[in-house]
């Protein structure tokens, strides 16, 4: 009998010290067990691994409102809506404020009955795409229009507005901001279902192609089915591309100079403010702001996320790269003819070297349809995570500094620190309190609980989560495990082996063959923005995930490893579209390689070898 593969049990990791109490900043159900029920067996013979793609850093209990929209809205479309045969979606868990994923199935009885039903539905959504993208974008930009429409006092007024009185409104400011809670609230969920509502076709079809392509080439590379689905021309490249613009535009007004010369957007603005070039630059700034600057500087998962409209010195850096690059003569666009030129060179030669009509035909059905689905993932990304999730940040901050004014927090930023269960009480009792004239219940009770909870959240930060728990299946078949996370078998085996190994004996790392090419240089290891701004001409970027935000770097670096990532996750498409070098889904590269380590990069293979350690 075969020893079974087997990673640490949920139950058996160590709580870290000086934690004890962490529980509560989170919804019950996303807990793992700590009995002998049920429950607790099926939490163990699980595969539950470790969701770095969507969080680099622990999670704070209301940002988890993302994480516990998409648990329902992607299961829910898996299972109920598009009734796919051999998936339930994912199930959620959290351990000291890290999200872990597994993958569910249905009985297999079941897969049967699904069939049909799935293949009428995905056939309904496949051949009308493109026009149900279209619906899908006003659909979305109702969500933001309404988003938009939601605000919170940043302090409780002495006597009620007078137009409650003449307008026979029945009501007051506290109806009012209960009620715009609840919106924010129900808006994120809507948001959230709309995110899933075409999200999981495309993955399926890109899936789907996969596996054609390794069926008809069995030795395939990841690195060549990703390139014959380059191209992409979603909104997300769209504000790299306005910065670029922008940059082009400083050239030709003769105010390049001015723009290098500040490091502070509102100093840069105040020179150019004084002649007639400058005006005319910050003008068209204003015309692409909206909504192309609400562009979040991380992943858009997380409050400390802010987009470029909330600081503008990151917009300028990007700005200020690209004149100082098209100073030396370098292009400043994405080659995007070239990648179109390499896509279908690679698609027809793979095409030709098909024995048989049939298979061919597969192959023309699979590929079409492929690309024609990549007009959601690259998309999707810009309204849902960045432009609404950016307004969700504001009206929490908002509402945060009400509660300041009603000493309730000390500052707008702590309402992170509670989940979205329990602001409502919070909020009730602050509309109750002022009401009555008297202090706030909240005022004694929330802000030693708000200081715990950052010593606590700092313990998290300084601990390491285990890629995976649980146990490890013999083959791993769930579609957006694979392609968005890279949670393949061989993966998971890479997993077992590394705990055998400390990080400073490791030379040789193997991840997803994500873009092609052979590469040397000096590792730069960026785990947040200000990362970036170390990396030189010529630099290999290594971090957990990349984010949208980091496209314009794509333009200074020659490759990228990531520790997280299948071949179509957001650094590996994105470096296809660039032409550079990258290896993902590495594991542990960011606490294997250091700042200044020497790589050689093999995007052909899939290998990542540090070939000079600098010193330790």
């Amino acid at each position: 009998m075969s020893k079974e593969r087997r990673f640490q049990d949920p139950r058996a990791v160590e709580p870290i010290p000086g934690t004890e109490g962490w529980e509560e900043m989170y919804p019950y159900y996303y807990l793992f067990g700590k009995g002998n029920t049920k429950r607790e067996e099926y939490e163990s013979n699980q595969l539950w691994f470790y969701d770095g793609v969507h969080y680099p850093v622990p999670l704070h209990p209301l940002d988890l409102i993302w994480d516990d929209a998409w648990h329902l809205t992607l299961s829910g479309f898996t299972s109920k809506v598009f009734a796919i045969p051999n998936s339930n979606g994912i199930d959620h868990r959290i351990l000291n404020g890290y999200v872990y994923l597994s993958g569910t199935f249905p009985p297999k009885e079941e897969e049967a009955r699904r069939l049909p039903i799935c293949q009428e539905r995905t056939s309904y959504y496949y051949e009308k795409y493109e026009e149900l993208f279209d619906y899908w974008k006003t659909k979305m930009m109702g969500v933001i229009e309404e988003m938009k429409t939601i605000h919170f006092p940043p302090e409780l007024p002495w006597v009620s507005d007078a137009s409650y009185i003449y307008e026979h409104k029945g009501y007051f400011e506290a109806d009012e901001i209960l009620r715009n809670y609840d919106r924010m609230v129900q808006l994120a969920q809507r948001a959230w279902q709309l995110h899933m509502e075409m999200d999981g076709l495309a993955y399926g079809a890109y899936v789907n192609f996969i596996y054609t392509m390794k069926d008809l080439f069995p030795d395939i590379s990841d690195k060549s089915i990703g390139q014959m689905l380059t191209g992409f021309t979603g909104e997300m490249f769209r504000p790299p591309q306005e910065l670029a613009n922008l940059a082009r535009l400083a050239v030709e007004l003769g105010i390049e100079n001015t723009v290098l010369a500040y490091d502070k957007w509102a100093n840069m603005a105040n020179k150019l403010k004084q002649d007639e070039g400058g005006r005319e630059w910050l003008s068209q700034v204003e015309a692409v702001r909206e909504p192309w600057f609400e562009m979040s500087i991380g992943g858009g998962w997380h409050h400390m996320d802010i987009t470029w409209n909330d600081n503008l010195d990151v917009p300028l850096a990007h700005i200020q790269n690209y004149i100082r690059r098209m100073k030396n003569g370098e292009k400043i666009d994405r080659p995007t003819a070239e990648v179109e030129k390499e896509k279908r060179r690679i698609a027809a030669e793979y095409r030709d070297m098909i024995g048989n009509e049939q298979d061919r035909m597969i192959f023309d059905e699979r590929l079409e349809l492929a690309r024609r689905v990549s007009i959601f993932p690259e998309s999707h990304q810009f309204y849902v995570e960045n432009w609404f999730h950016a307004l969700f940040y504001r009206r929490a901050k908002e509402l945060g500094q009400m509660f300041v004014s009603r000493d309730v927090l000390h500052d707008k930023g702590d309402i992170f620190y509670l989940n979205r269960f329990e602001i409502y009480p919070i909020l009730y009792d602050v509309l109750a309190s002022w009401a009555t004239g008297v202090p706030p219940i909240a005022h004694y009770e929330v802000p030693p609980k708000i200081r715990r909870r950052k010593e606590i959240y700092q313990k998290f930060k300084e601990w390491s989560p285990p890629p995976a728990l649980g146990v490890a299946p013999e083959v791993v078949t769930e579609p957006n495990q694979i392609v968005l996370w890279g949670v393949t078998t061989d993966k998971i085996d890479m997993w077992l082996k590394s705990g055998e190994v400390e990080p400073d004996d490791v030379i040789e790392l193997y991840g997803s063959a994500a873009s092609p090419g052979i590469i040397e240089g000096t590792a730069r290891v960026c785990m947040e923005l200000d990362d970036i701004a170390k990396l030189k001409a010529g630099d290999i970027l290594v971090s957990r995930m990349t984010s949208a935000s980091w496209a314009p770097a794509f333009s200074i670096i020659q490759g990228c490893v990531t520790d997280i990532g299948g071949i179509f996750c957001h650094a590996a498409i994105v470096a296809r579209e660039y032409q550079l070098t990258a290896v993902v889904g590495v594991g542990n590269g960011t606490a294997v390689i250091k700042d200044g380590d020497r790589l050689r990069v093999d995007g052909d293979k899939g290998i990542v070898n540090i070939i000079e350690k600098t010193s330790r």
